[in-house]
């Protein structure tokens, strides 16, 4: 590589493997995301598993399937990348078809963000938090935060399980 590593993930998009065959990866110097894909050995990726340059560092990213099936083939198949920035935003994309799509980007105010997969009321969702903090989830097949963004520090909550 050309460039050294702001943020690294291998989590399993499917939860009940013990390994992942995706590994994210994103860089220092031109604040892009690549996604390769880990087959024989070897990691491949292409134009379509990289993001655009995106206005901050990347803090934090995770490959995430809000959906309850775990085959790509299922109804309720959802995942999606996201990436908490240096910035103090969020920016998702869909992940679909092998592509990354959809570009969307949700500001938290101005400290780096971090991510963390939870549980809220049984639901699959993203705990996201810089300086204020919301909640990702999917409602009606879309990617949606929690309509209140609250300051850290007065967030306390029993029902968000990690």
């Amino acid at each position: 590589m050309k460039s050294e590593i702001s943020a690294v993930s291998i989590i399993p998009i499917n939860p009940q493997k013990a390994f992942s065959s995706n590994l994210i990866v994103s860089y220092w110097s031109s604040n892009i995301i690549e996604l390769f894909t880990i087959e024989k050995g070897t990691l491949k990726s292409s134009n379509e598993t990289r993001t655009p340059p995106l206005p901050a560092v990347v803090r934090s990213i995770l490959l995430y399937n809000f959906g309850s099936d775990i085959s790509s083939k299922g109804a309720d198949y959802q995942p999606y990348l996201l990436a908490g920035l240096g910035d103090g935003s969020v920016v998702s994309f869909t992940w679909k078809d092998g592509c990354l799509k959809d570009q969307k980007i949700v500001s938290l105010g101005y400290a780096p963000v971090s991510l963390t997969p939870c549980e809220v009321d049984g639901k699959k969702s993203v705990f996201a938090a810089g300086n204020r903090a919301t909640v990702f989830f999917c409602d009606k097949n879309r990617l949606v935060n929690s309509a209140v963004m609250l300051k850290v520090g007065t967030f306390s909550s029993t029902r968000i399980k990690s």
